[in-house]
């Protein structure tokens, strides 16, 4: 967001830099900064709404719709703080944006480095996926799930080759899948995507020829440790033992993709 403009939260009436997407207080969109804006912050008593656990963008439109309705409101934290008269509207707001809203996915990524989170923070930004962290877990809308995972991976393996689509490999399309897969069990085994995802790839990969580069001997230790990870996730085995396979599956293929 390079526009040279001033960037203002309309919630609080704080000013941010031109590069700035959020406002760190408020944890909504910011907007340019022009003579008609009016900030609506709410002044002296009112009444506590929580809204703890919407996402950026849920709380982004939230303040847009009161922006469009002038209703004066201020953040405490995770609880938005209107007028007593103006409580029924934000409560129907706030249904109406729990009826509308999908499933949401988790990635954790406890073994990221700041920077590695600030660069993911900026990408999702970039393309306009609302996300969230929860710690060090990342939480966005199912929706955005399978792009999110390139994102990740692009970032967490800055220096892997991508597929040549002229050449039709689709072989190293699935290697690419299965480490995507693999790479999430390892943090959170029960995540739904990931799940869906190896139990899919695994048996895609039984009938499919080793990719480019990669001989029979390897392709066979590939789908076998894939095999073991599906498995495991079919009988619902111990977490533990699910992490392990997931981590092994995840390291052989690394030089791979």
């Amino acid at each position: 967001m390079q526009t040279g403009r001033v960037q203002l939260c309309r919630s609080c009436g704080a000013r941010y830099a031109p590069d700035r997407f959020a406002c760190t207080a408020c944890d909504v969109g910011l907007v340019e900064e022009a003579p008609h804006r009016r900030v609506l912050t709410f002044e002296g008593d009112g009444v506590g709404v929580p809204v703890e656990g919407r996402t950026f963008k849920q709380r982004t439109e939230l303040v847009d719709h009161l922006e469009r309705e002038e209703v004066l409101h201020r953040w405490e934290e995770h609880v938005l703080v209107v007028a007593r008269d103006d409580l029924d509207l934000v409560t129907a707001v706030l249904a109406e944006a729990d009826d509308e809203a999908g499933e949401e996915v988790g990635y954790y990524l406890d073994d990221w480095l700041p920077d590695q989170q600030g660069e993911l923070t900026a990408r999702l930004a970039e393309e306009g996926i609302p996300n969230r962290w929860d710690g060090s877990e990342l939480v966005v809308a199912e929706q955005h799930a399978d792009r999110v995972e390139e994102i990740i991976d692009e970032i967490d393996h800055p220096d892997a080759l991508p597929v040549d689509d002229d050449e039709g490999d689709g072989g190293g399309e699935l290697l690419g899948a299965l480490f995507v897969a693999a790479d999430v069990l390892h943090r959170d085994p029960s995540d739904p995507v990931a799940v869906r995802d190896l139990l899919d790839i695994a048996e895609r990969a039984e009938a499919a020829p080793p990719p480019y580069g990669i001989d029979v001997a390897e392709w066979d230790g590939i789908r076998r440790m894939a095999g073991e990870v599906a498995d495991l996730l079919g009988e619902q085995a111990d977490e533990e033992q699910v992490v392990a396979a997931a981590r092994a599956l995840r390291d052989a293929l690394r030089d791979m993709v």
